[in-house]
């Protein structure tokens, strides 16, 4: 084998920019996957915020019913208790008594998209997250 022929097949196996070529590839789709991740994680985490301040106000109007201005209070304890300050809580009786029926709280807050994963998925960059739960008042 001659000087020439040593050199060409040496050439063929050196694979000095293999890694950062894979790297190059692999890099946009781990990007995508980790965003995604941190934008479900996001979303889901408020979602539950959501659910658990729902449950502590329509517990607290099934209890306090005879309170006077119980929506309000309703409100203001839902916001203290989301620490999301934006949420919106809307309180229904479903009987003219407050002493019978069923009471229902409708809390509602906007996610806005951080990663641009989600700025992609919510058209507008927000979402509308709600959670409706009645009890029967006692």
């Amino acid at each position: 084998m001659n000087k020439q022929q040593r050199y060409s097949v040496r050439r063929f196996r050196d694979e000095d920019g293999q890694s950062a070529l894979e790297f190059a590839i692999v890099l946009p789709i781990l990007l995508l996957l980790v965003c995604g991740i941190i934008e479900f994680g996001l979303l889901f985490n408020m979602q539950l915020t959501l659910n658990n301040c729902a449950r502590e106000g329509v517990r607290y109007a099934a209890i306090n019913s005879d309170e006077p201005n119980i929506e309000q209070v309703i409100a203001d304890r839902v916001d203290s208790f989301a620490l999301m300050g934006d949420a919106d809580v809307e309180v229904a009786y479903s009987a003219t008594s407050h002493r019978r029926g069923d009471v229902t709280v409708t809390v509602r807050a906007v996610y806005k998209a951080i990663t641009p994963i989600g700025k992609l998925i919510f058209s507008s960059n927000e979402k509308l997250l709600s959670c409706e739960l009645t009890m029967k008042v006692e």
